[in-house]
């Protein structure tokens, strides 16, 4: 009876019903108190509705009573969101020695190591060398989707930040979103971070820039050449540097880079999410033009009235999460949904989504209370910022602009695995009961370095 729980999981979960599947997990564990494969599938829902301690507890319970290396190598995937990551390396390290083998580790472990590595090195350089005052950090973008790039340029600036060096946001070449490579696209989108300008920047170069290729010549330009010829710089390797300016162009995110902060900051004991609330209201200025682009949206559609949002993925995330784990998750996203506007009938939604096929099922299931913005959608597999033809300006603002007016609803749902509604997380503060991120994997509480070291 109790052993066939994972049947019954599979059928549950991949409909998005897990809280149907919570429910019979609990009971089943009033009967059988340590049932394993319950406990684990319980563990699961908790990690995937937001309340990882719970499914850390649970986990470390089945790590230490059960002899099988599947459950330390998901604590330590937990225990690394959680931003503990000496944690998940014991974890790590425990799986492997039960089982050298298991797909849950390899080759994941090298790349957790050499995180720990990078932060090792930055420490050892802050104990003997600093950034020269008025020293600066230029930032490319990593070349991937709008909010992606966004989250890399915090992560960079919170690097910045530990150095005290003035950061310089510029999407040129390498953007998917620069209709003009010699332009600065951020700035369409975006105010600067500070009142840098790109001839201080050139001058800085013109001195000393680590990596080397950077030095000399305009840092803004051969941007694709020399990003492959550094290899995998991460923001960690850039802090404690004596050069006048360093260069990022490899994706790191905050969670990694809080760890190298003083222990005088004020955030220097505060937890990604905090961290990602204290910045990004602060360093992401919305142009104007933005800004009211997405007031007269919201007033068109909603009036004064409140209104619920949600994000639902397709297209690229498909390939990434795979269809059947997206589509668990999009269902689960739309009986969150189902609920809240149970409870309050007459309210519309506003979905945000970048798949038709996703906009069609959400208009037939909710029909008139379904408000989307104008952008630009897709179907397949490939995302729009991938796709050939395409406005890079128009795009980016859609994203920027949608994300906007979802900051204006009273309760948001969405896929934790995805950068829009992780900023949509970290742009506003949500009341307790106002914010539902589902999903078994946080994209922003990760700790994404290359394994790879990059070259002197």
């Amino acid at each position: 009876m109790v052993s066939d729980i994972n049947g019954l999981a599979a059928e549950y979960w991949f409909a998005g019903r897990w809280d149907d599947l919570e429910a019979e997990c609990r009971s089943r564990l009033q009967r059988v108190p340590d049932d394993a494969d319950t406990m684990s599938v319980l563990a699961e829902i908790c990690q995937s509705t937001g309340r990882r301690p719970e499914a850390i507890r649970l986990l470390r319970k089945l790590a230490d009573g059960v002899r099988d290396a599947r459950y330390p190598a998901r604590l330590s995937w937990l225990l690394q969101e959680a931003g503990d990551l000496d944690g998940g390396i014991a974890e790590f390290r425990r799986a492997l020695h039960i089982d050298p083998s298991c797909s849950l580790v390899r080759p994941h472990a090298d790349a957790l190591f050499d995180v720990r590595d990078r932060i090792d090195d930055a420490l050892a350089r802050q104990l003997s060398s600093q950034a020269p005052p008025g020293s600066f950090m230029l930032i490319h973008p990593a070349g991937a989707g709008f909010w992606s790039d966004v989250h890399h340029v915090l992560g960079h600036a919170l690097a910045a930040r530990v150095d005290r060096r003035r950061p310089f946001v510029h999407w040129g070449e390498t953007s998917l979103y620069a209709a003009d490579p010699t332009h600065n696209a951020w700035t369409d989108f975006f105010e600067p971070l500070d009142g840098s300008t790109p001839e201080e920047v050139e001058a800085a170069a013109a001195r000393c820039a680590w990596p080397e290729i950077w030095s000399g010549g305009s840092p803004f330009l051969d941007v694709a050449t020399r990003r492959k010829a550094t290899g995998p710089v991460s923001a960690a390797d850039l802090v404690a540097r004596t050069e006048p300016l360093v260069v990022g162009t490899h994706h790191t995110g905050v969670h990694l880079i809080r760890h190298l902060l003083p222990v005088d900051d004020p955030l220097a004991h505060a937890d990604t999410g905090t961290i990602l609330g204290a910045l990004a209201p602060c360093l992401l200025r919305p142009r104007p033009h933005l800004r009211d682009r997405a007031e007269a949206f919201v007033a068109e559609n909603f009036g004064g009235a409140p209104f619920i949002a949600a994000h639902l993925r397709g297209t690229d995330k498909r390939a990434e999460q795979g269809d059947s784990n997206l589509d668990a998750v999009n269902r689960a996203i739309e009986r969150t949904v189902d609920k809240l506007l149970a409870q309050r009938l007459g309210i519309r939604l506003l979905l945000l989504t970048d798949d038709r096929h996703v906009e069609a099922r959400c208009r037939e299931r909710y029909g008139d209370c379904v408000v989307t913005s104008a952008a630009l959608r897709s179907e397949g597999y490939q995302g729009l910022h991938l796709r050939s033809g395409l406005p890079p300006r128009q795009l980016g603002e859609e994203v920027v602009v949608d994300v906007l007016a979802a900051l204006a609803a009273d309760c948001f749902v969405g896929n934790c695995f995805s950068n829009v509604a992780c900023i949509v997380r970290a742009l506003k503060h949500w009341p307790e009961g106002k914010l539902t991120l589902l999903g078994s994997t946080d994209v922003v509480f990760n700790y994404a370095a290359s394994v790879l070291r990059p070259q002197a």
